[in-house]
């Protein structure tokens, strides 16, 4: 029996546990919900611009040449509309927004990206550009997720959680891959695997696959034929297939973003740049119209390139290597002037397209060179491309390895997925250190790395912290001022000025105390005997960040604080203490908690030269 003033208590600690498993249900539900009605939207718009439904290379059968050019144009500058002036979040492909979001507004997304990338991306899709609908699946979830933290008071302090939450939700419902939803927000979004987010994660991921289910019952992105990993040679090709794909990601970034600064040496209005894209995907698409849209016939085709009905669903005929390296490198072209020049709609299904192609071509050439060999056929490797070129763009190959893995449901693929995939992202990562979501945040001057609570310190900058009425002593100083210096001050370390004001040294307690007790050295040891040279300087508008990287690449506990050309006019200091206290007290404002009271910040003032003035 619980005694009366026990029940509130447990009642709070049954909400406390029980609203997380509520809350993301919540969230599950919406992101389903969001994902099913994407799709519907986007079949809509599809229909409306096209008046017929189907695959891109199929439509474009009987279409003539003007509406090919024109159709993605009309599209991409209803796209440049909807984005400049509701919500320009939505441009692009999205999840780059969330991760800032993430990182450095706690979580928040305005209530409109919702309904702004949905139909954003809607119209750019359906009208023929060349990006996928994953992206703003997961972007729509995550806004959803992070609407649901602003509406309930008592979640404030998770919204970062809910926004994890709703990404996974919208990745859990399009590929029927709870894991691999879940393993994507955590590693993809929040960039934390902190067992604190994992509750509503998993629940909105569960939830959400389950609303697709019984709502789409037959919905399937891909029909892949089983496969069999048959020597062990063979996982020498996937090696050398991973490190390629890794190349392959490496590449399709640095496009992605070339074609932004083109645009941006382009002087033209932001709302009227993606039509300009879309001119450029239509003219592209002339030649080889398995570029538009999201491109999943033609991955069909890849995977399974023995059968004739989806060759001719791709508009493919003969499918060869050199057929497949062509539309490798249309796919990174189209893809980049659609999302380049502002257009709305993801990377994921592009990946995947030029993974299953490069992957496809790999398995001709080890067909060709091997025939008899009995290694597996091309469209093995094009499933492992598509995996590895996921990783090598995203540098997320749990994610990716995990979502191939969830779709075809055999394990005998794993080793090669899992090779291949970490291998791709090893490549990329060592040519580029950003993947092709943080390259947009680190080109903005936002740097977003693991650990990214650390980015919490990138914003403040060394004056909050800096404190100025401090002891410094000359390099005359004697070592008998020194030692009572240290004894009646706050600090043991001391810097060193000249009479200038500007730092030469810090005199370290370390140095000092060996020679502590010998009365003899008093007046004949003085601090420049004694300082050491700095282990580096900082300026008021520096960020702790910076600083927090000075210190942890220094055994200091201290570091002088300088202004001027030189950077060498003394100013006061900052103790490596105030910096990870502020650091914690960041820490707990962003869980959404007040931090406890640290006492009053140390007020700027002069710097107390007592050194000097000391007796010598």
């Amino acid at each position: 029996m619980f005694r009366p003033a026990s029940r509130p208590a447990f009642l709070r600690a049954v909400v406390r546990e029980f609203s997380p498993i509520l809350v993301g249900a919540f969230v599950g539900v919406g992101g389903g919900l969001g994902a099913v009605g994407f799709k519907r939207l986007l079949d809509l718009t599809h229909w409306a611009a096209w008046r017929q439904s189907g695959d891109f290379p199929s439509i474009t059968r009987g279409a003539s040449s003007l509406a090919i050019v024109l159709i993605p144009t009309v599209g991409g500058l209803l796209v440049g509309l909807l984005t400049w002036f509701f919500a320009r979040e939505a441009r692009g492909h999205g999840v780059p927004e969330v991760i800032s979001a993430v990182v450095r507004k706690r979580g928040f997304i305005r209530p409109r990206v919702v309904l702004a990338k949905a139909l954003a991306s809607a119209v750019c899709i359906g009208s023929g550009g060349s990006c996928g609908r994953e992206g703003p699946i997961a972007q729509i979830g995550a806004a959803w997720g992070s609407t649901v933290g602003q509406w309930l008071p008592w979640q404030r302090g998770r919204i970062r959680e809910l926004v994890g939450a709703g990404a996974a939700a919208g990745i859990s419902a399009t590929f029927n891959a709870p894991v691999a939803g879940v393993i994507f927000a955590l590693e993809v979004i929040l960039r934390d695997f902190s067992l604190r987010n994992l509750t509503p994660i998993i629940v909105s991921g569960v939830t959400a696959v389950t609303v697709s289910h019984t709502l789409l019952p037959d919905h399937v992105i891909f029909t892949i034929p089983p496969y069999q990993h048959n020597h062990p040679v063979e996982l020498l090709f996937y090696a050398g297939l991973g490190i390629g794909a890794g190349l392959v990601g490496w590449l399709f970034t640095k496009a992605l973003y070339a074609t932004e600064d083109l645009s941006d040496r382009i002087r033209l209005p932001g709302w009227l740049q993606p039509g300009l894209g879309g001119v450029a995907v239509g003219g592209l698409a002339l030649l080889a119209p398995q570029v538009m849209g999201v491109g999943y016939a033609t991955v069909s085709a890849a995977l399974d390139p023995d059968s004739a009905a989806r060759l001719s669903a791709a508009n493919l005929g003969a499918l060869t290597g050199l057929a497949l390296l062509g539309l490798l490198g249309a796919k990174i072209l189209a893809t980049s002037l659609t999302l380049g020049f502002g257009g709305s709609g993801g990377i994921f299904a592009p990946s995947l397209f030029m993974g299953a192609t490069f992957g496809g071509a790999i398995g001709f050439l080890v067909q060709a060179l091997f025939p008899q060999a009995g290694f597996s056929g091309p469209g093995a490797y094009a499933l492992v491309g598509m995996a590895a070129v996921v990783a090598a763009t995203t540098h997320a190959p749990l994610s990716a390895m995990i979502i191939l893995f969830e779709m075809t449901g055999d394990y005998s693929i794993i080793l090669p997925l899992m090779l291949a995939s970490v291998l791709a992202t090893v490549t990329a990562k060592l040519l580029e250190p950003e993947s092709i979501y943080t390259m947009k945040l680190a080109r903005r001057g936002e740097r977003i790395r693991y650990g990214a609570d650390l980015a919490i310190l990138e914003k403040i900058p060394v004056a909050e912290i800096l404190e100025t009425d401090v002891e410094v002593l000359r390099e005359e100083t004697s070592k008998d001022a020194i030692v009572r210096l240290i004894q009646a001050g706050r600090h043991n370390d001391l810097p060193v000025v000249d009479r200038e004001g500007r730092v030469k040294g810090i005199v370290y307690f370390r140095d000092v105390k060996p020679v502590l007790k010998n009365e003899l050295l008093d007046r004949v040891l003085i601090a420049a005997d004694l300082m050491r040279e700095i282990a580096g300087t900082l300026r008021p508008e520096d960020s702790l960040e910076q600083a927090l990287a000075l210190f942890s690449g220094h055994n200091a506990d201290l570091l002088p604080v300088v202004r001027g050309d030189d950077r060498r006019h003394f100013l006061g200091i900052i103790t490596r203490t105030d910096l990870m206290n502020r650091y914690q007290q960041e820490l707990l404002l962003a869980e959404g908690r007040e931090g406890p009271d640290r006492g009053p910040r140390p007020r700027a003032g002069k710097a107390r030269d007592r050194g000097a003035r000391a007796p010598r």
